[in-house]
């Protein structure tokens, strides 16, 4: 009979703390008073098994008081800067500076370097042309600009000569620098009579039919790089008489 009772009282402590104490816990009074039942009986080493229960449950009810206090202090911390967050002015974008494109010219005048000898990589950057000559702009006699009249107009592009017999062979260089990030290039170029233009070493145009040509707007851009580059000119007199060049290098810049 005795463990029947026990059986029984059990029951109904398990009932009493699923059910009735969650209830309990939620009143203003439920706390004070399982406080003192607390401070009363578990404290005591020695209690009957059912006062040990219900020491254990109080025990479990304190905890979950204590963390429900601290997710509503965390709770109230978030809403606070939330709040700071919504009345913050928003702040302005820094606008992302436009680049600025320049477009340089580079034209033939006598500031390009002039020999009537091939050597070997004379195109190419870094070649040394100290010892060259300059060229003679704007050329005079029959290749004067009011004979040969300018095929070149604009941007004060002037023609080149070389003072050679006729049917000779002249060569060209200018080394200019561009300082920002080439973005499009383009040559135009007028030969008397034939020949080929480089650029960094690479072989830009090349006209052979024997007679002088204007030739407009070829595109040097794949070529062009940031800091020093190089023109190189080869001009060949092919019909005798005036030997001249003129040319316009355009590059754009941001």
């Amino acid at each position: 009979m005795k463990i029947k009772k026990y059986v029984i009282t059990g029951l109904l402590i398990l009932f009493l703390s699923f059910f009735t104490l969650p209830v309990l816990a939620a009143s203003s009074d439920f706390l004070p008073q399982a406080t003192e039942f607390y401070d009363r009986y578990c404290a005591k080493r020695r209690i009957p098994n059912t006062l040990a229960i219900s020491c254990y449950l109080f025990d479990k009810v304190h905890e979950m008081q204590d963390e429900v206090t601290s997710l509503e202090e965390k709770v109230s911390e978030l809403e606070e800067r939330i709040e700071d967050l919504e009345n913050s002015p928003t702040p302005t974008p820094t606008p992302t500076p436009t680049p600025i494109e320049q477009i340089v010219y580079v034209i033939s005048d006598n500031t390009w370097k002039f020999s009537l000898t091939e050597e070997s990589g004379w195109f190419n950057v870094g070649f040394d042309d100290s010892l060259w000559a300059s060229s003679v702009a704007p050329s005079g006699g029959q290749c004067s600009p009011s004979v040969i009249g300018l095929l070149i107009n604009e941007n004060g592009a002037l023609p080149m000569s070389y003072e050679a017999s006729p049917w000779s062979t002249g060569y060209f260089r200018k080394t200019f620098n561009l300082v920002g990030n080439p973005t499009s290039g383009s040559v135009r170029v007028v030969l008397d009579d034939d020949g080929d233009l480089y650029v960094n070493g690479n072989l830009a145009l090349a006209d052979h039919d024997g007679h002088v040509a204007g030739i407009g707007q070829v595109d040097i851009s794949p070529y062009l790089v940031s800091g020093a580059n190089t023109v190189a000119l080869k001009v060949i007199d092919s019909a005798g008489g005036c030997q001249h060049a003129q040319v316009e290098l355009k590059a754009e810049l941001n």
